[in-house]
């Protein structure tokens, strides 16, 4: 897994679920900005909301994320709305991909990522 724009430090990791109790090193986590996570296990991460955005958390595997294993996170909402106003041309460009792919399915066999 990846979090782009942030740090984040491993609590747990293991296989299965999480007993809701181990962490490892909490005094001093390791510090990860890309955490391979075993399968049908777990990791517990602690991310740092100290960069104010929308920013992805995905997994790096280019066709998990093409399944749908990838998801943005929102930091500091208010702080954005305060502080962000959207390029027109960027806000056009919006529009009319919304208005396009309303009409046509576009052939993308993967995420892009």
């Amino acid at each position: 897994m990846h979090a782009h724009g942030m740090n984040m430090y491993v609590l747990s990791q293991g296989p299965g679920n999480y007993d809701g109790k181990t962490v490892i090193r909490p005094s001093n986590p390791m510090r990860r900005d890309v955490h391979l996570i075993q399968p049908f296990g777990h990791a517990v991460l602690q991310i740092d909301s100290t960069s104010a955005g929308v920013w992805a958390f995905h997994c790096h595997v280019a066709w998990h994320a093409s399944a749908g294993f990838f998801s943005q996170m929102v930091f500091q909402p208010g702080q954005i709305i305060r502080d962000f106003t959207i390029p027109e041309k960027i806000g056009q460009t919006c529009r009319e991909w919304d208005e396009f792919t309303r009409r046509v399915v576009p052939d993308q066999i993967d995420s892009g990522l």
